[in-house]
C-alpha cells in the first residue's frame, strides 16, 4: 500500500487505522470472541472498583456532613450563666421582668396623656433566631457537600479511572491483544511473513507480552513523574499529559509486531521517530476514543489490531524503498 506523503496526509491516514482495524475485526468473525475476552475481563473489574469507589465516597461524604450537623449545633448552644439558677436574687431573668413592668407602666402613662383614640407605637418585633440562622445556614452547607462532592467525585474517578484502565486494562488485554495481532498479521503479510517468535506457545506469549506491556507502563510513568513540575502552569501538564499518551498507545498498538521480532529499545524508537506523523495520528485516535466512558472497553484490541494493520503498510513500505 502506497503511504501518502506530507504529515498531514501523514497524521489523519495513522488516525484512519483503528478504524481500518475495526473493519477487519468484522470481516473476520473468528477474532470477536478473542476480542471479547479482555473487553469482559476489563469491564467487571472496572465496574467493580466503580461501585467500591461510589460506596467509599458515599459513605466519607455522610460521615463528612454529621460533623458539620455537630459543629453547629455545638456552636449554636449559648452557655449557661452562674446566676441564672431558680430562685436566686438579681438574676437576669428577674431584672428582665422588672425592666419590662417599668416599661408597660411608662406607655400606659402615656397612653393615658394622648387624646382619645391615639397610643405610643412600641417596637414589638421579636429578636431574630440564632438556631433558626445557625439551621439555616446548616442546610445551606450540607446542599453545598453534597453537590460539590458529587461533582468532585465524579472528576476524580473520571481520571484516576482513565489511568487505571490504561494500566489493568492493558495488562488484562496484552496476551490476548497478541494473539489478536499475530493473526492479524498473518492474514496481511502470509505465514511466511511472521517471526517464529509469533508461533510460540500461549503461555510464553502471554508472559513475554506483560513483560512488554509492564516495560512500557514504566516509561509512561516515569514522564509522567518528569512533567509533574508542569503544574505550576495551567494547562501545560494536561497538554504534556496528551501527548504522552498519545505517544503511548501508538507505542502500545504497534509494539506486539515489534516485540515479535525482538527489536531492541533503540530500533523501536527509531522506527516511531521515522514515522513520527502516522504513529502520532494513529495515537491521537486511540486516545480520543479512549476518553468516552462507552468505548473505552473497544480500544485497547482495537488499538492492537489497529496497530498491527498500521504496522504492516509501514513495514511493507519501508521494505520498497529499501
Amino acid at each position: 500500500m502506497q503511504l501518502p506523503e506530507g504529515r498531514v496526509p501523514g497524521f489523519f491516514h495513522g488516525a484512519q487505522a483503528v478504524f481500518r482495524g475495526f473493519r477487519h475485526i468484522r470481516n473476520s468473525p473468528g477474532l470477536g470472541v478473542i476480542v471479547l475476552t479482555p473487553m469482559l475481563l476489563t469491564g467487571v473489574t472496572y465496574v467493580f472498583f466503580f461501585f467500591v469507589a461510589l460506596a467509599a465516597w458515599g459513605h466519607y461524604q455522610e460521615e463528612l456532613i454529621q460533623s458539620t450537623d455537630s459543629v453547629s449545633v455545638s456552636e449554636g448552644e449559648a452557655p449557661l450563666d452562674a446566676g441564672t439558677s431558680s430562685g436566686g436574687e438579681g438574676t437576669p431573668a428577674d431584672s428582665s421582668g422588672a425592666a419590662g413592668s417599668s416599661e408597660a407602666e411608662s406607655d400606659a402613662g402615656a397612653n393615658e396623656s394622648l387624646p382619645a383614640g391615639e397610643s405610643v407605637a412600641t417596637d414589638v418585633t421579636p429578636p431574630p433566631d440564632d438556631g433558626a440562622l445557625a439551621e439555616e445556614g446548616s442546610g445551606w452547607l450540607k446542599g453545598f457537600l453534597r453537590t460539590g462532592g458529587w461533582i468532585l467525585f465524579a472528576i476524580v474517578f473520571f481520571v484516576t479511572s482513565y489511568f487505571t484502565f490504561l494500566t489493568v486494562g492493558s495488562l488484562f488485554c496484552a496476551p490476548f491483544n497478541d494473539i489478536l495481532s499475530q493473526r492479524v498479521e498473518r492474514a496481511i503479510l502470509g505465514e511466511s511473513a511472521v517471526p517464529d517468535g509469533g508461533r510460540l506457545s500461549f503461555i510464553t506469549d502471554a508472559l513475554r507480552s506483560i513483560v512488554h506491556e509492564l516495560k512500557r507502563l514504566s516509561v509512561y510513568f516515569l514522564l509522567l513523574l518528569v512533567c509533574l513540575p508542569a503544574l505550576l502552569i495551567p494547562f501545560l501538564f494536561s497538554a504534556l499529559m496528551a501527548y504522552i499518551s498519545v505517544r503511548y498507545l501508538a507505542w502500545d498498538g504497534l509494539d506486539y509486531c515489534m516485540g515479535r521480532r525482538r527489536w531492541s529499545y533503540s530500533r523501536k524508537t527509531e522506527f516511531l521517530k521515522r514515522h513520527r506523523a502516522v504513529t502520532v495520528g494513529f495515537g491521537t485516535s486511540s486516545f480520543l476514543l479512549l476518553l468516552v466512558p462507552l468505548t473505552a472497553l473497544f480500544v485497547l484490541p482495537l488499538n492492537a489490531v489497529g496497530g498491527t494493520v498500521l504496522f504492516c503498510e509501514l513495514f511493507q513500505s519501508d521494505d520498497k524503498e529499501s
